[in-house]
């Protein structure tokens, strides 16, 4: 029998019904938080500082000398109360979880649907009684306490696969070496394209999305940008619309060739929008180079005129956005700022793993009415959910797609729900706003590229929508603050970029949220 299995084997049914009497909760709940809490506080000693490790082999000692431990705690125990004994049990979770623990907690609350001081007598419990189950051991097998650690390591990887959702993330604990190749090699199969990058697949693509003819030149022209043209050449009357898509889903798709592009300076000239014409020279320019290219006849001619037609054909098409955004402010000051909107939300680069990195507004300091303050920046996803939250006449839909802000420096590792450092402050901020406006409910969507099979690309969105929700609630923020569906994965649904380029599938991984309810 394993670890895990032995610590079960301590939860009776005797100990749930005096746990849940006491705490006035309901017994199946108080039963899974239970389970949940022993993985829990395993995964926190694991992940524990090794400077408080002398004094935890003493508290472990102190545990397994007391044969009444259990019944001890809950004789203290009261409705909603702490079941504290000398200091033992703050000790001993203080020096588990250090100051995670009201994160911890607030996972355990999410798992049962409890009270969060319940919650908190739970882990309370469990804490001592496995402190007291390995100090037993310690003490029956002649261990010290690094052989009780190196003898749990072993079990890492099934300890932490037992723990609730959010837990690995908070403690910092993620999965062992063994576990990390077979997902990577999972991704790999499903996700070959992501997977085999470099210079000489850059220059193919780059040759190839012009060669394959003018339609596919003008795409990847457009791609360049960012999908920023595309929010112009739908029009004055467009551009707001276009604006909020580059950050929830349109803007990048707007183009599909050169027939787009032609429908949508007919479109524009209908409207009087005469300065969508240069437009217009930007697909010139790519028939031209289709032609030219045809004419190089070897592969390497056209791969390095592939170079320079990309080089110039951005450009130009930067000149023109730039031109058109000028046009477009003169036509209505709302729409210019929904214009500069989408184009800084466009603006980024790829980092080395392939990751999008959207470009960084003016910085920021956001004082709530509790008085926290926020360190972010101008257009970011803290800034848009902070204006939405506290602007009266801001309605929530989560039909629009404009409603939808993403998480500009929440990612992932490959092929994974594990979430990366950078998402640490924004996930902070996001849970400081939610604390700070209690009627403000959101909803956590996540969405991949459609590379590999869509079911396997919706179950992995969800997973990481999941992970950001629980992270959100690890740092504080009450489950009042989500809609009935939390979280929910979309897979390759609604893209915001090309996903025939690195750029654009890399802009469509990613997380967002929108508010529901306000």
């Amino acid at each position: 029998m394993n670890i895990l299995d032995s610590l079960k084997g301590l939860v009776t049914d005797e100990l749930v019904n005096k746990a849940a009497s006491a705490l006035g909760e309901d017994g199946g709940a108080i039963s899974n938080v239970m389970q949940g809490a022993i993985p829990t506080v395993l995964g926190g000693l694991l992940g524990s500082d090794s400077k408080n490790h002398g004094d935890l082999a003493g508290l472990f000692g102190q545990a397994a000398s007391n044969d009444n431990l259990i019944g001890d705690l809950l004789g203290g125990l009261t409705s909603g109360g702490n079941v504290e004994k000398g200091g033992m049990v703050s000790s001993l979770l203080g020096g588990i979880f250090g100051d995670k623990i009201g994160g911890i907690a607030n996972i355990l609350t999410n798992l049962g649907g409890i009270k969060s001081g319940s919650a908190s007598s739970i882990l309370s419990i469990v804490g001592p009684m496995v402190a007291s189950y390995l100090g037993k051991k310690m003490m029956k097998d002649g261990l010290n306490f690094s052989s009780i650690m190196n003898w749990l390591g072993e079990s890492k990887d099934e300890i932490m696969d037992a723990a609730p959702e959010g837990i690995a993330d908070t403690i910092g604990l993620k999965k062992g070496p063994w576990e990390m190749v077979t997902d990577l090699v999972g991704n790999v199969t499903g996700q070959a394209g992501d997977a085999v990058k470099g210079a000489a697949g850059a220059v193919t693509g780059a040759a190839g999305s012009v060669v394959s003819g003018a339609g596919d030149a003008v795409k990847g022209a457009a791609g360049a940008v960012t999908g920023a043209a595309g929010s112009v050449v739908s029009g004055a009357g467009d551009v707001a619309k276009g604006a909020a898509g580059a950050v929830t889903g349109a803007a990048g798709a707007a183009i599909g060739g050169a027939g787009a592009l032609a429908s949508g300076a007919v479109g524009g000239a209908k409207k009087g929008m005469k300065w969508l014409w240069p437009l217009l020279l930007v697909a010139a320019l790519a028939i031209g180079a289709f032609w030219l290219l045809g004419k190089a006849g070897c592969n390497n001619a056209a791969t390095d005129m592939a170079g320079d037609v990309t080089n110039t054909v951005g450009g130009a098409a930067g000149d023109v956005v730039d031109g058109a955004g000028d046009a477009v402010g003169a036509v209505a000051d709302g729409v210019g700022d929904a214009a500069n909107a989408a184009g800084d939300a466009a603006t980024g680069a790829l980092d080395e793993a392939g990751n999008w990195v959207a470009a960084k507004g003016a910085e920021k300091m956001i004082k709530l009415d509790n008085g926290v303050e926020l360190a972010t920046t101008k257009g970011s996803v803290i800034d848009k959910l902070y204006n939405f939250s506290s602007d009266e006449a801001a309605v929530p839909n989560k039909n629009l797609p404009e409603n939808w802000f993403n998480f500009e420096d929440v990612q992932f590792e490959t092929g994974s729900a594990n979430l990366k450092a950078s998402a640490n402050t924004q996930i902070k901020n996001a849970a400081a706003i939610l604390q700070a406006f209690p009627n403000v409910k959101i909803k956590i969507g996540g969405y991949t590229d459609n590379t590999g099979s869509e079911e396997g690309n919706v179950k992995l969105s969800e997973k990481r929508a999941k992970a950001v929700y629980n992270a959100i609630m690890a740092q504080g923020a009450p489950a009042s603050s989500f809609d009935d569906k939390a979280f929910e994965g979309y897979g390759s649904q609604y893209p915001v970029g090309d996903n025939a380029t690195d750029v654009g599938r890399a802009q469509n991984r990613r997380i967002a949220c929108v508010v529901t309810a306000k």
